[in-house]
């Protein structure tokens, strides 16, 4: 089989693994699990906190594996959030970011030592933000590894991850009941979630590509999300679209 048609046909199980877990911390590390196959990390942590803006305190929820303790709870006592360079790159972007973009890694030498010793110098990290909160997803990466290689994995992933670490959160928040959509805004959000580019799906639906844009920003806006696979994970985990 084709290496990339293999990827492609992994990212969907973990995906399709998201949406059916149930809320415990054996599925989510179950995911975990699986994310390893497509993207090789050597340690991960996901960070959930029910706030506009991140700071890993004890309203936070954390889930790491083979990320030590003892540098989450030195990150936490020590403010290092404060001064993280990568925490402060994904709170103004929509994508992944790589760490070696972010280096130097900070004027702190004691969290930039900390990051060396427990992380490695190179990894990924992405912000996702929705109705309950937002999770930060990070992953530490060999050396030998390319991240940015692996850096449309973990963005076509991370929406479904949010969704599901969200369902174990314990803040006391409602289930989001799902918006009306239109029947031409779930055709174009049943076509994205295909693949289909918005050309693609102009043609399909024989509508305008500026139509298909104006319908997916009201998508965005209804959904309270930034981009399209976030959409698409959100409407799926909402019953609006079928995997």
């Amino acid at each position: 089989m084709d290496a990339n048609k293999k990827t492609l046909l992994q990212l969907m199980d973990i995906s399709q693994l998201c949406i059916t877990s149930n809320s415990d911390n054996d599925n989510t590390h179950q995911v975990l699990d699986s994310l390893q196959n497509v993207i090789p990390y050597s340690s991960a942590m996901l960070s959930l906190d029910h706030r506009e803006a991140f700071s890993l305190t004890s309203s936070t929820q954390v889930l790491r594996k083979n990320t030590p303790l003892s540098w989450v709870e030195a990150y936490q006592h020590l403010e290092y959030w404060r001064v993280d360079p990568v925490l402060k790159r994904i709170q103004h972007v929509n994508h992944a970011v790589s760490w070696r973009d972010c280096e130097p890694l900070s004027q702190c030498d004691n969290f930039s030592n900390g990051y060396k010793k427990h992380l490695g110098r190179d990894g990924l990290s992405i912000q996702v933000a929705g109705d309950c909160g937002l999770t930060i997803i990070s992953l530490a990466l060999d050396a030998e590894k390319q991240s940015t290689h692996f850096t449309p994995h973990l963005e076509y992933l991370a929406p479904h991850i949010h969704e599901m670490f969200n369902r174990l959160g314990n803040f006391n928040r409602q289930t989001a009941s799902a918006p009306k959509l239109t029947k031409r805004e779930k055709e174009v959000l049943a076509w994205a979630k295909e693949g289909k580019s918005n050309w693609e799906i102009a043609a399909i639906l024989t509508l305008s590509e500026r139509t298909v844009k104006f319908h997916f920003s009201h998508v965005f806006r209804k959904l309270n999300v930034v981009n399209r696979p976030q959409a698409v994970a959100k409407a799926i985990s909402l019953g609006i679209i079928k995997l």
